[in-house]
């Protein structure tokens, strides 16, 4: 009986180890993420000169984020396609909600709505 529970007990740590090790393994839904334009995921400050830096989901081959609205005249926005990066560049203050679309060359799949406020220097 001894033998079994040391047997028992030694399977325990060595599990709990390798899942300490590896970390967790699980996939991430991000579909969660989803917001409309009465709900916008975050307020962010910028002082206009400044940038903020949206790092959005890496998106999956042809598909890719854009900004839809809500960035002009206080910002300017720059996407790097490839890494799902978005960079808004405050020029003017003011207070809006940009809209970013994940997109196919034919569908928005979806929608994420960040609230900006841009201040004087």
């Amino acid at each position: 009986m001894s033998r079994c529970w040391l047997l028992s007990s030694s399977m325990t740590v060595i599990l709990a180890v390798s899942v300490l090790l590896s970390g967790c393994t699980t996939t991430v839904d991000r579909t969660g993420v989803v917001s409309n334009a009465s709900t916008p995921v975050q307020m962010l400050t910028v002082k206009v000169g400044g940038f903020i830096d949206l790092d959005l989901p890496i998106p999956p081959p042809h598909r890719w984020w854009t900004v839809d609205s809500g960035y002009r005249p206080y910002l300017h926005a720059k996407v790097d396609r490839a890494r799902g990066r978005i960079r808004l560049r405050a020029r003017q203050p003011g207070k809006t909600e940009v809209v970013c679309v994940l997109r196919d060359a034919n569908h928005e799949i979806r929608k994420v709505v960040v609230g900006v406020e841009v201040v004087p220097k």
